[in-house]
């Protein structure tokens, strides 16, 4: 149980981030739109993903620190997380884990995991895919460590 002076401290700090938000400009992407309800450190596009066809793509846990996010930029895929849900995502989806959960995310077209996806370089970006031709469905996946996620 909060002291009444706790309560007045909190709700003040909530309605000043509240007036934050409300006087910024609407962001022009979803990752800009969220991020002044973080307190990110650090941010890692760790993989760009192009599939075709039938396809798996296990994401394993990360530190407590650390959400896990996934842009879908083509197509659409499905994410299975832990406690068994299943979420639809399409081009324009953008997914935030915050908690870093261990999830699948795979093809809208079944279970299976059909072609096996390879891990390809290009400089410094990790590539993910399992076509040579053009690709249904792509993605962005990465992380970022927070001190502190915020909800509003």
């Amino acid at each position: 149980m909060l002291c009444v002076g706790a309560e007045a401290i909190l709700a003040a700090e909530r309605n000043s981030f509240a007036d934050r938000i409300k006087k910024q400009r609407p962001a022009a992407d979803p990752l800009s739109a969220i991020a002044p309800l973080l307190r990110v450190r650090q941010v890692e596009v760790q993989d760009l993903c192009r599939f075709a066809s039938t396809w798996r793509s296990p994401h394993e846990a990360q530190a407590p620190s650390w959400a896990q996010f996934h842009v879908v930029t083509k197509g659409n895929c499905f994410l299975d997380v832990q406690n068994g849900e299943t979420l639809h995502l399409q081009a324009g989806s953008l997914l935030l884990l915050p908690q870093g959960d261990a999830h699948v995310v795979r093809s809208a077209r079944g279970h299976k995991a059909g072609m096996p996806v390879r891990v390809e370089y290009n400089n410094a970006i990790r590539i993910k895919t399992n076509t040579l031709e053009s690709s249904d469905t792509e993605l962005i996946c990465g992380g970022f460590s927070s001190t502190k996620l915020r909800a509003v």
